[in-house]
């Protein structure tokens, strides 16, 4: 079983590949190339910031996935992270 890091990883990578982006082109701007691979492996949470940044570029709303957890205290850290 994933935990919700793995989880949000794997969206982000889905939605990057679908849109035919590399990771150097989706953190272009926002964060560095190895901060999107960590957030795709599972070893990074993303601020609320840089998950809204990601969103734009992606122009997907990640925060509507993680919406539908069933951990809402999770879901609480990650919106509120400085």
């Amino acid at each position: 079983m994933t935990n919700y890091n793995e989880s949000l990883g794997i969206i982000i990578k889905n939605l990057r590949t679908k849109k035919g982006l590399t990771q150097k082109t989706l953190a272009e701007g926002i964060c560095s190339k190895e901060y999107i691979y960590l957030l795709e492996k599972g070893k990074r949470i993303p601020s609320a910031y840089i998950l809204e940044l990601l969103s734009l570029k992606l122009n997907e709303n990640l925060t509507s996935y993680l919406m539908n957890t069933k951990d809402p205290v999770f879901c609480k850290e990650l919106l509120f992270k400085n």
